[in-house]
This record gives C-alpha cells, structure tokens and sequence, in this order.
C-alpha cells in the first residue's frame, strides 16, 4: 500500500476549516490521525485533494499552495536540499528523494549543454490534479532556487499539458520561459545558476540528512533486495559524479545493511539467493560509469578517479584492469576509436 505524508493533507484540511468545510467528512481519517500519524494510505490523500480542488474558485491556488510549502514543510528532504553545497547537488538531492514525499512522482536529472534539466513524471492516477500539482511544484522549486541564493533567476519551464486559460498569471509566479504540452514537467536550469553555492550549505547536515532519506525510500520501495541494493548505489554514485564537491560516499555492504537494518552476513545471504553478490552489482555499476566518464569527458586520471571514489589514479588503475583487462587510458583511446 503506497503512503503519502500527512503533512500535505493536514495544509489543505487546516486551509479548508477556517472557510467551514471538513475534508475529512466521512473519511476514515481524523483530525487525530492526521496530526500524529506520519504518513496516510495515498487513496485518502486524492480524496482529500479532489475535495479541496472543488472548493477553490482562484485560478492562482495552486501556485498559491506551493508557496505555502516552505522547505520546511518537505520534512528531511527540503531540509538535506537546503543544506546541500551548491543549487545543482540540491536539485540532485530533490530528484532522487522526491518519492519520499511525493509517491506519485518520479524525477531524473541531467546535464544538457549548459543547463541542468530536471524531468518529472507524475503517476496517471494523478491526471485530474495534473495541472495543480505542476503549478504547486513550480512554485516551490522557484521558492527553493531563490531561496539558496539565486534570487529571480530565469529558469525554462516546460508543463505536460495544453495551454490553460490562465496562462497569463505563469509569468507572476515564475521566471523564464513557460511553454506547454511537453511529455512531462521540465525544469531547466542554466549551469551558472546550478553552481550557486547554497545560502545554507551544512555539509555534515546534507550527508546525515541523505542517509535518513535513503532509509525511508528503501522502506516505501517494493522492489527486490538486488534492485534495492543497486538502486541505492547507482544513486550515490551518480550524484557524486554530478556534485561540484564530490560529498556523497560510495556505500558499501556494511553501509547498506545497516540501512536495511540487518546484518551484512543476512545482506550477503540474500544477495546469494537472488543469484548475485555485492561485489557483482558494483563492479557492474562501476564499469558502466566508468566508461561513460572515460568516453564523454576529458577529465584526468586523477579527478575521473576521485568522481568514483577511488583514492588515486593508481587505484583507480588497477580497478580498471580488473574490470576491463586493460588500463584507463588503454580503455579510454578505444572508446574514442569506436565514436
């Protein structure tokens, strides 16, 4: 049963009380549940929202609604977003986790020319609040860019469906290009921007803030002990490849199974039933971004290395033979041959 975080819920109920209407009316939820209870089943949370989307005549509201929520408000990862080193490693933070607060939504991120472009996919059980949801949510990712330190820089924005008739109050809300009937909402942010450093930059903060955030998407995940185990390392190792600091440490067996909340001998036993080890999925996982550094970038030895947190070029060397029967820079001319 997907959840989602009764702090959303307990805005728009609060909001809706003080104009005399209860959104819980005839809901298995209370006012209890919402204000103690962390998290509400996902189908109660759509009931509470259809109901307060019938009651709004303002056609800003969801814009409205996104300013409402603060980062503060996105609980550990507003907070491990806002204490990020640089805009670019908080939007990186916000794609992985946003499942924790959002299960309905799904975001990737990635360097295009000079911007960084962040696409997010939203379920289509969410397909009558559509167009809210993506005002809400440009709302609050302009609120969190100015709020790091980029105070009204133009961004583009691209939004999933047709023109709507308030097109006009965008331009009130956000800044940069707005264009329509894109496949998904699209944020793109010019690499200068993404640079910023953060206003509120807490490295031990965004370290400690992003292994809670891992521990609570592992737990609301269904996939398999493999797809989970990879997962959390392909993530780790992405965004430090993507950090203009590289922070974010490689996990290994002891630092997953901790999150687990197991053993690393159960770890390793469950790994072995599904046909794989540890070592498996990550010498898979290194090999893969090893040679896209290799073949897409120029960067030396030394710097490709520390990306993969490997402590030298000397290690990294020798990892590559393994790997590869061949060194870095044998490996990196025949990748340049074959393009």
């Amino acid at each position: 049963m997907r959840r989602m975080p009764t702090s959303y819920a307990i805005v728009l109920y609060r909001d809706a009380l003080a104009r005399g209407h209860d959104l819980l009316d005839g809901l298995p939820v209370s006012t209890t549940d919402l204000e103690t209870a962390e998290y509400m089943p996902i189908e109660h949370y759509f009931e509470v929202l259809k109901r307060y989307t019938a009651l709004q005549d303002d056609p800003e509201w969801g814009f409205r609604l996104g300013q409402q929520f603060s980062m503060s408000a996105h609980g550990p990862v507003g907070f491990g977003a806002t204490s990020a080193p640089t805009i670019r490693d908080g939007l990186l933070f916000l794609s992985r986790y946003l499942p924790v607060r959002t299960p309905y939504a799904r975001a990737t991120i990635e360097q295009r020319g000079y911007s960084l472009v962040l696409r997010i996919h939203h379920d289509a059980e969410l397909a009558p609040f559509l167009v809210r949801s993506c005002e809400t949510l440009a709302a609050i990712f302009q609120s969190y860019i100015e709020g790091a330190g980029a105070s009204a820089q133009p961004l583009v924005w691209r939004f999933p469906y047709d023109r709507p008739a308030h097109e006009a109050l965008y331009t009130r809300w956000i800044h940069g290009g707005v264009y329509f009937g894109h496949d998904c909402l699209q944020i793109e942010v010019p690499h200068s921007v993404g640079m910023i450093p953060s206003a509120f930059r807490n490295d031990a903060a965004y370290r400690s803030t992003m292994a809670q955030c891992e521990a609570l998407l592992t737990e609301l995940s269904d996939d398999t002990v493999e797809a989970k185990v990879r997962g959390i390392m392909a993530s780790h190792i992405e965004r430090r490849m993507m950090e203009s600091v590289p922070l974010t440490e490689v996990p290994t067996a002891d630092d997953i199974a901790r999150q687990f909340g197991i053993s690393r001998r159960t770890l390793i036993r469950q790994l072995k039933g599904a046909g794989t080890t540890f070592q498996q999925i990550r010498d898979a996982l290194l090999k893969t971004y090893l040679e896209s550094l290799l073949r897409e970038s120029a960067l030396p030895l030394g710097d490709v290395a520390y990306r993969l947190g490997y402590a030298d070029a000397a290690n990294l060397t020798r990892a590559c033979r393994r790997l590869f029967g061949r060194s870095p820079t044998e490996l990196r001319r025949t990748l340049s041959e074959r393009s």
